[in-house]
This record gives C-alpha cells, sequence and structure tokens, in this order.
C-alpha cells in the first residue's frame, strides 16, 4: 500500500538538495568575498606603508633644502656685513684724508667722487644685508 505522505515528502526531498546548493553557493561567495577583502585591506596597508615611507622622505628632502637655504642666506649675510664693514672703513679714511687736502684742488675733488662711490656701494650692501636678514629670519621662524 501507498502511503499517502510518499508524495508530499518527495518535493520536500527536492527542496532540501536545492536549498544545500543554494547554501553552500552563499557560502562559497561569502570566502570569495572575505578572501576579496582581504586582499584589498592588504593592498591598502602596502600603499600606506609606501606612502607614509615618501612622506618621510619628501619631509627630510624639504629640511635639507631649507637648512641649504638658511645656510646660503646666513653666509651671504656675513660676507654683505664684511664688506659693509669695510666699506665703512674707507669712507671713514677718506673723509680723514679730506681733512689733509687742501680744499678745491684735484685730490679732494678725487676724494668727493671716492666717498660718493663708496657711500652708494656701501648703501647697496646695506639694503641687500637687510633684505637677506629678513629671509634668514623668516626661514628660521619657519624652520623652528
Amino acid at each position: 500500500m501507498a502511503s499517502p505522505l510518499k508524495g508530499i515528502i518527495h518535493p520536500f526531498q527536492d527542496m532540501k538538495i536545492i536549498i544545500i546548493s543554494l547554501l553552500s553557493i552563499i557560502i562559497f561567495g561569502l570566502i570569495f568575498g572575505i578572501y576579496i577583502l582581504l586582499q584589498l585591506f592588504r593592498r591598502s596597508r602596502e600603499q600606506k606603508k609606501f606612502l607614509q615611507a615618501k612622506l618621510i622622505e619628501l619631509k627630510d628632502a624639504v629640511q635639507q633644502a631649507e637648512r641649504k637655504s638658511m645656510n646660503k642666506s646666513l653666509a651671504f649675510a656675513n660676507a654683505s656685513h664684511d664688506m659693509r664693514t669695510s666699506l665703512a672703513g674707507i669712507t671713514g679714511l677718506i673723509e680723514l684724508c679730506r681733512g689733509d687736502v687742501s680744499p678745491q684742488s684735484e685730490l679732494d675733488a678725487n676724494l668727493v667722487q671716492m666717498n660718493t662711490c663708496a657711500t652708494k656701494l656701501l648703501g647697496k650692501f646695506s639694503n641687500t644685508y637687510n633684505l637677506v636678514n629678513k629671509n634668514s629670519y623668516f626661514i628660521y621662524c619657519n624652520y623652528v
């Protein structure tokens, strides 16, 4: 005798196979998705490390360039200061010589001309020295 439940159970067994197949596909999809995400996270971490290394390298290069620029500015300022000091001494010596020379003489005219040239040159060095000092101070303040 045929069981009346046999007709009902058979479709459920087919559904069980379909459900197990769907679950295995979903589990495989999840495992594959997790693998893809882990690979993306690993690649992201590697890129982050690479970018951090590049950033450190660039910061070092910027600091080195700032130090070189500051050293050049300071060297230029020192040289300009030395030249200004020498020119100030020459100007003073010219004034002393003018005291010993008779006025309206050719030597006095030459000394006046030398004094004018030395004074103009001294002014140019002073302007350059002041500009370099401002830039050196600005770079120093930004560096510190």
